[in-house]
């Protein structure tokens, strides 16, 4: 006989082992004495299968034995170590099975691993609730075992106690009932786990779907002539398999999901609503096949648009309802086809006892069923209904005015409930007045807005009693509108009619009244009677208004409520922000007198501040800043006096309210006054500079008086500290004096009262050595004018010198340090003083000069105008020359760092390194260039030997040209110079040239063979004309003898003087007489 234990008992069982071993761990602790007399059970010998244990109170308590490994597991158990909850997994599921008409035969096979280390008893669900068994179940692989229908899970159970791991297999004879509802299917329920469905069915050429998981792999197999196998491969879970023959139109194999949108319209409740329903359909797997719905029972369709629909009679899913089937066009396969239906609802009787139940139309098989009502009814009814489950009124329908109102509601699945019914409505006018009323010094404007719901307003007329208030304008809200209506004395009657044609016939209606009174000057008690509706036919709902008061900045409202009439205050009123004066009051606006009466006085402004200010130098002016945090709690009105006397120098301040320019201005009585429209109840953040030039001749230290704005209001608050920080530059420092201290950080209270005391002294560098580790030295010539750049960078501090010619004539100086613009500090020998601060280890210093120097065209020396330090590092000197003038010489002590490169039919030198570069690699930024020259780069490191000669193109070329000429006239006619010494001399005069300027000699060379390449011209034409005698012009006209070239040359040489053209003649014959030979 099998035992089953429940597992609430074991549970049980378990908990109380835990707690006495618990017990006893902590009663072991104390260790209480035993008694003396041992208990009977205790003398006749206790075995260690039972322990002996003292529970809480100290009672003796026996407790049966266990082995030291179910000790453990109870502890595990405690300690969250226990078993899996699933001690089994299902290993395979196997369903086989004929299907008749409406009846399944099946075998189930299920095999299920069973994991458990002691004996335990163990339930496993099967599920297969609607699977029915026909014989008991064989079970194998275990003893101990039973299977039972469990009605709260709604499946089978498998019951087994075991104590070692185990495969067992579970074999069922089951019964299902088959569903033929348009098609045949089968609805499966089976444990998470690999299963396989063979199923013998009735017929040939069928078609086979699933409705579950959708990942189900479904084959239909032909066996015979009138059988089929289907066959479904499955990882478990609930699904439905779904077959039909592939030839019949059911929609066999078909995904369905519906969405339908209805248009109900229900103006009265003696018609009948019909309803519009656009009705959507889609199959998830491909076409769309022939399917079915059904409507309810009390619709009848009029009209339909979209398919072909043909009625099967009674529906099956919705009570008394009809079926329909819906065939698509075959010539045009869609997956999705739209219908359009017209029906009427056929209730005779609807109110709220019977009201019209609203169930939808059901798409049979669509598994997604979703759609939206939408209820129209007169503006004489309101629509009623009643909550379901799946469906929700949908919020935020617009109504508007003269249309019916409109309902929404969703819904989630088909059939659902809604039951619905229309209820008159009351034609009467719902007022809901407010009045708002802005006082001013003389005037009081009141804005009524009256809001109008309920009823239609058309040919109606709202009579209202201003009572003094003078009617500026009456405007429908929103728009502006202005609307008709006529006054009768104080009485303005306004026509209601041309407030529905300007809303629209909206069902809430608003209209606005603005007017004016006047407020006597001299008196400070005042009177506000406000307007009445009058409503003498009962037509009109007056609700309770609410009156709202404002007052102009400057001016409080104090409230008489013992003289006031029919007003109450709402002590609870706040606004947003608290510095705006305005109260709030519930008007009893049935009562024809109701008023305000009050006093009107000026107010005090009161400020909370909170503020900072800074002095600082720049360029030679004192900086003063001041900024405030200014939160007004009432009486500003565009303006806040200052503590400033007028007699001093106001006007040097300026100042912006908001980042906005404000204005500073005197008033007769002498009080410095800033007026901004901006500065009214909210908070604001106030700016005040003022710039003071220093006297450069001043001699430090020297003590200035500087006075910071503050505002002259008695009612003033500080919030917080006020900083003041005194900034100098970097050769004047900045402070004050405070407790016989120098300090440049201080803080006070509130601003002070007085002007402060500042001093400016020279500041105390901590010198340094100074080195000056790579420098960039730039001069640029012109035609007048001169500019250098020195751009180093220098390590250390204290005060760097940097000497500078005296005679430099428009002298002008730009100085950097450290990318900052520095004020220039001279002394008396011109040279500059640069003072470099300790706070980094590293400074850029960037000089810049310009001065006036006529330079000349023909050649000049250069040397730099900046006097750099002896013991500078790694210098740079850049020059840049016009385009006509080249250096031709430059001091020994400087290296070239150019290369020649070809340019054309001449070379030329290209510096090695950019501009860029250069800068870059002092630590400074390039400043471009508008116009280069010829720019030469040399490098050195001592600076005061820098030298260079430059001559201009023309004198070199006259020159050279001038020597070349000479050179070859000498040769042509002084026949001496032509001997091979000559030809080294020259070569030597060259190579000394290359040694000793470089620069020239390339110069020279360029422009020698230039000139000879002219002279080789000259020679040539010289040749040709001497092959025509008779085109000689410079000889004579005689022809000497020709006996040949050396007694002509004798007989020249001895008769004729020794002159340059006798000789040069001479040549000629024997050149001559040297061809014709």
């Amino acid at each position: 006989m099998s035992v089953r234990l429940a597992p609430n008992a074991w549970t049980l069982a378990l908990a109380s082992l835990v707690m006495c071993g618990f017990a006893a761990c902590l009663c072991s602790a104390d260790e209480p004495t035993l008694p003396a007399e041992k208990p009977s059970i205790l003398s006749n010998g206790l075995s260690t299968d039972a322990y002996y244990f003292l529970d809480g109170a100290g009672n003796r308590v026996i407790m049966p034995g266990m082995t030291l490994e179910e000790l453990e597991r109870l502890k595990n158990l405690d300690e969250g170590y226990a078993q899996p909850v699933r001690p089994y997994s299902f290993q395979s599921l196997a369903v086989t099975g004929t299907v008749t008409e409406h009846r399944a035969e099946l075998t189930v096979k299920v095999k299920i691993h069973v994991d458990v280390e002691q004996h335990r008893s163990i339930g496993i669900p099967l599920r297969m609730g609607n699977f029915h068994l026909s014989a008991p179940a064989d079970v194998s692989g275990v003893e101990d075992s039973q299977t039972d229908y469990d009605p709260e899970e709604r499946g089978h159970i498998l019951w087994l106690s075991t104590d070692k791991p185990r495969d067992v297999e579970v074999s069922m004879r089951v019964a299902a009932r088959v569903q033929s509802d348009g098609r045949t299917s089968l609805e499966f329920q089976l444990p998470a786990a690999p299963s396989t469905v063979s199923l013998d069915v009735s017929g040939t050429d069928l078609v086979a779907t699933t409705e579950g998981r959708g990942d189900e792999v479904v084959r239909a197999i032909q066996q015979d002539a009138q059988t089929s196998q289907l066959m479904v491969e499955s990882s478990g879970g609930t699904f439905r398999l779904n077959w039909g023959q592939a030839s019949q139109s059911d929609g066999v194999g078909q995904v369905l999901e519906a969405k339908s949108v209805w248009a109900l319209r229900w103006l009265s409740i003696e018609d009948k609503p019909t309803a519009s329903v656009d009705l959507t359909v889609t199959n998830l797997r491909g076409d769309l096949a022939p399917f079915e719905f059904e409507l309810p029972a009390d619709v009848r369709l009029l009209e339909q648009l979209g398919s072909e629909i043909v009625p099967l009679g009674e529906a099956s899913t919705l009570t008394n309802g009809q079926r329909f089937r819906v065939i698509p066009d075959t010539s045009t396969p869609s997956d999705e086809i739209k219908l359009q239906l017209e029906i009427e609802f056929t209730a005779d009787t609807i109110d709220a006892q019977s009201p019209l139940s609203l169930q939808g139309l059901h798409v049979v098989g669509a598994i997604i069923q979703s759609g939206e009502v939408e209820v129209r009814s007169d503006e004489d009814y309101r629509l009623r209904w009643l909550r379901r489950p799946w469906v929700r009124n949908l919020p935020g329908a617009g109504r508007p005015a003269g249309d019916p109102d409109t309902y929404r509601f969703s819904f989630d699945r088909v059939p659902f409930e809604l039951p619905l019914w229309l209820a008159a409505r009351q034609r009467r006018l719902q007022v809901d007045p407010q009045f708002d009323v802005r006082i001013r010094q003389t005037l009081a404007e009141l804005t009524t807005v009256i809001r109008i719901s309920g009823a239609a307003t058309d040919g109606r007329s709202m009579p209202i009693e201003m009572r003094g208030w003078t009617v500026q304008s009456i405007e429908t809200d929103p728009g502006g509108d202005p609307l008709e209506s006529s006054a009768e004395g104080t009485l303005e009657e306004i026509d209601l009619s041309s407030l529905s044609a300007a809303s629209n016939a909206n069902e809430e209606a608003a209209l606005v009244v603005r007017a004016v009174r006047t407020i006597p000057a001299d008196e400070n008690r005042i009177e506000l009677p406000l307007p009445h509706i009058v409503s003498e036919d009962g037509g009109m709902l007056i609700q309770p208004g609410e009156l709202t008061v404002h007052t102009e900045p400057g001016l409080a409202l104090v409230v008489d409520l013992a003289d006031s009439m029919n007003i109450d205050e709402q002590p609870s009123f706040q606004l947003a922000t608290g510095s705006n004066p305005a109260f709030r009051f519930d008007v009893q606006t049935l009562a024809p007198d109701a008023k305000l009466v009050g006093f009107l006085e000026n107010e005090r402004p009161r400020v909370t501040l909170q503020s900072s200010a800074s002095v600082s130098l720049e360029e030679g002016h004192l900086v003063t800043l001041v900024e405030w945090d200014l939160r007004p709690q009432r009486g500003l009105a565009g303006q806040i006096p200052l503590s400033m006397p007028s007699s001093e120098d106001w006007q040097d301040w300026s100042v912006t309210v908001d980042d906005r320019p404000a204005v500073l201005q005197e008033t007769d009585d002498g009080q410095v006054m800033l007026v901004s429209d901006l500065l009214g109840n909210d908070q604001h953040r106030v700016r005040f500079r003022q710039v003071r030039m220093l006297d450069p001749q001043a001699v430090l230290p020297t003590d200035i008086e500087v006075r910071l704005p503050r505002p002259g209001i008695s009612d003033l608050s500080t919030l917080g500290e006020v900083p003041i920080s005194l900034r100098g530059s970097p050769a004047i420092d900045i402070d004050t004096e405070i407790a016989g201290r120098s300090v440049s950080d201080l803080t006070l209270d509130a601003l002070p009262s007085r002007p402060l005391l500042i001093r400016l002294r020279p500041r105390a560098l901590q010198q340094q050595r100074l080195v000056m580790s790579r420098v960039v030295l730039t001069t640029q010539c012109g035609r007048g004018s001169r500019s250098e750049r020195l751009l180093a960078t220098v390590s250390g501090s204290g005060n760097l010198r940097i000497g500078l010619p005296r005679e430099l004539n428009n002298l002008a100086v730009v100085l950097k340090v450290d990318d900052e613009l520095q004020a220039r500090i001279a002394n008396t020998d011109g040279a500059l003083n640069i003072p470099l601060s300790a706070d980094r280890a590293q400074h850029i210093v960037d000089l810049q000069i310009w001065f006036t120097h006529e330079s000349s065209s023909l050649g000049s020396r250069l040397r730099p105008t900046i006097g750099l330090p002896v013991g500078v590092g790694q210098v740079y000197w850049n020059v840049i020359l016009p385009a006509d003038q080249h250096i031709v010489w430059a001091s020994p002590t400087l290296g070239r760092s150019m290369s020649w490169e070809f340019d054309r039919w001449r070379m030329r030198r290209v510096p090695s390194q950019s501009e860029a570069t250069l800068s870059s690699w002092a630590g400074g930024t390039m400043q471009e260039q508008v116009a280069i020259g010829n720019r030469y780069l040399f490098i050195g490191s001592d600076a005061t030997s820098f030298r260079t000669v430059s001559f201009g193109r023309a004198v070199i070329w006259g020159i050279v040209g001038g020597v070349v000429l000479l050179i070859s006239t000498l040769l042509v006619s002084v026949r001496q110079i032509r001997h091979p010494l000559s030809v080294v001399v020259a070569a030597v005069a060259l190579c000394g040239l290359t040694l000793l300027a470089p620069d020239a000699a390339v110069l020279v060379g360029q422009l020698t063979l230039l000139a000879m390449s002219l002279v080789a011209v000259m020679l040539g034409v010289r040749a040709a004309l001497r092959a025509r005698p008779h085109e000689r012009i410079l000889d004579s006209s005689k022809r000497s003898p020709r006996d040949g070239s050396t007694r002509s040359l004798t007989a020249a040489a001895a008769s004729l003087p020794p002159t340059g053209s006798t000789q040069t003649r001479s040549l000629q014959v024997a050149i001559n007489s040297g061809d014709e030979s």
